[in-house]
């Protein structure tokens, strides 16, 4: 009797050490993408999604910015599709901030933003745009290219 009362005590403390986790993994926020080749990763962006209203207009906007706060993408997608890369109303910008000038690199008609999912408090999807800088003499330009992003999105009627 003494061994089946053992066997029971060690094999509830062996079930009781194995007890399942049940905190959810937390996701992680970025906005990754590469500036003329150099990846730039942030880790701090937030999306938000305005539902269609009476005329069935909507929109996602997207910004990220950089742990120094020096750096910032937007993203914009009007009448958003998941999984639909060809969308129009598509606009992004890309700026940089050196001391009390910022210079903004705003999207061509070349934009290419795809959501691939949108939850009521997430946004996940993938970019690629050329900005162009209109006040620079010579009209300069940054490629962004591979980009990607899963964010925490708010919902706005």
């Amino acid at each position: 009797m003494k061994h089946a009362i053992l066997f029971l005590l060690l094999t509830a403390a062996l079930f009781s050490a194995c007890k399942k986790d049940n905190s959810s993994t937390a996701q992680t926020d970025y906005i990754s993408f590469k500036v003329d080749g150099a990846v730039q990763t942030f880790k701090t962006c937030q999306g938000t999604y305005f539902k269609p209203n009476s005329i069935n207009f909507s929109s996602i906007t997207i910004l990220g910015n950089s742990d120094n706060n020096n750096e910032q993408i937007g993203l914009n997608v009007n009448n958003p599709v998941v999984g639909n890369p060809s969308q129009s109303g598509m606009t992004g910008f890309f700026s940089i901030v050196a001391g009390t000038d910022t210079t903004y690199y705003n999207a061509s008609s070349a934009t290419a933003i795809t959501i691939n999912s949108l939850t009521n408090d997430r946004v996940t999807g993938t970019f690629q745009f050329t900005g162009t800088n209109y006040s620079a003499q010579n009209t300069d330009t940054k490629n962004i290219t591979e980009g990607s992003f899963g964010c925490p999105v708010s919902v706005s009627n």
